[in-house]
């Protein structure tokens, strides 16, 4: 820690020098500019606009492969979600190099933008072709929410036709989700350290914003669930047309719900959250009316239905989230205010 007199210049200017070690290590000589933000808790943070934090460091790994190939693919996420343009991977010899290959080949169907730079015999290094300035977390998190409502309406459009090729994409399309909430929490993760991310997320809105990512890529994994357990259900003769009829006109309402959240992401409106509010507490009424209909023991359809009911509760959630930054971000939300928006 540091400490400094503050001082008076021209009678009505304070100032207070930075610490010569710190400018040394940002990089900041004579002239450069930084940035002063006020936090909410009242203090400040200084930041340099130019210099060593501009890019990340290099992050380095040994792996012995004594790890799991799923310690192995864990290790290098962490490294991604840190924020680090390079990862250096270093092997104990080339039968390792060969299986932290295949989990990278693994990797690549879950992550944005990770690919091998530069290899040898012993060392690979990992470049993240991305940057944050072109695409930010609201772009990521619409995305995120577009899919989802694309995966429940083809849901629908399979139950109709009984369709399980259909069936079977919806649940392929998980890896994308998987990959737009991964960078979704690496960019969270870089606005808390990354000037211009700060400016496009303040640091009090961090969490919220992260439960929404976790909320969404979670509704993602339920819907996925739905068309794999379907596909089941539907083998096996599990229910019939009437139950069926029943989990596609529960389906199309719980894309009304989604299309409302769609539109909340995009521009906050109380009167929508309301109605979005509404819609979520009507289904999770309805889906009490899902599980009276079946009439014989089942295992696949008693997996959709607690898929259906997990995703109203974790929109519940993204609601929350949602009413928390509008919130945090100094706008009226009260009642009075129901037919403003």
């Amino acid at each position: 820690m540091y400490r400094r007199k503050v001082q008076v210049v021209g009678g009505s200017t304070y100032i207070v020098s930075i610490p010569k070690q710190w400018a040394d290590e940002m990089g900041i000589k004579e002239g450069n500019e930084v940035t002063v933000e006020k936090l909410a808790d009242g203090s400040l943070r200084i930041s340099p606009l130019v210099g060593k934090r501009t890019e990340p460091p290099v992050a380095k790994l040994f792996i012995s492969c004594i790890e799991s190939d799923d310690v192995i693919a864990r290790a290098i996420l962490a490294y991604y979600l840190t924020g680090s343009r390079e990862i250096k991977l270093s092997f104990k010899d080339i039968e390792c190099k060969e299986r932290v290959l295949s989990v990278l080949n693994f990797l690549k169907g879950k992550v944005l933008g990770l690919e091998v730079i530069e290899e040898t015999s012993d060392e690979v290094i990992l470049g993240v072709i991305l940057d944050n300035r072109f695409y930010d977390l609201k772009s990521a998190q619409q995305k995120m929410i577009k899919t989802i409502s694309s995966m429940v309406e083809d849901t629908v459009k399979a139950i109709q036709s009984k369709d399980i090729g259909i069936m079977g994409d919806i649940y392929k399309r998980d890896d994308l989700l998987d990959r737009l909430y991964l960078y979704s929490l690496r960019y969270i993760t870089a606005s808390a350290s990354t000037l211009e991310a700060r400016e496009s997320v303040p640091p009090n809105m961090l969490p919220h914003y992260a439960l929404i990512t976790k909320s969404l890529e979670r509704v993602g994994d339920h819907i996925s669930l739905i068309a794999r357990n379907l596909m089941e259900s539907l083998k096996s003769s599990e229910v019939g047309e009437s139950q069926l009829s029943m989990l596609q006109s529960y389906l199309k309402q719980e894309k009304e719900l989604l299309d409302i959240i769609e539109e909340l992401l995009e521009s906050f409106s109380y009167s929508k959250l309301v109605l979005a509010t509404e819609k979520a507490f009507f289904l999770i009424k309805k889906e009490g009316e899902l599980r009276k209909s079946i009439d014989r023991p089942t295992i696949y359809y008693s997996y959709v239905i607690e898929s259906c009911r997990r995703i109203v509760a974790y929109s519940i959630d993204v609601l929350e989230s949602l009413l928390d930054i509008a919130a945090l971000s100094g706008g009226e939300i009260g009642i009075a205010n129901f037919n403003k928006k």
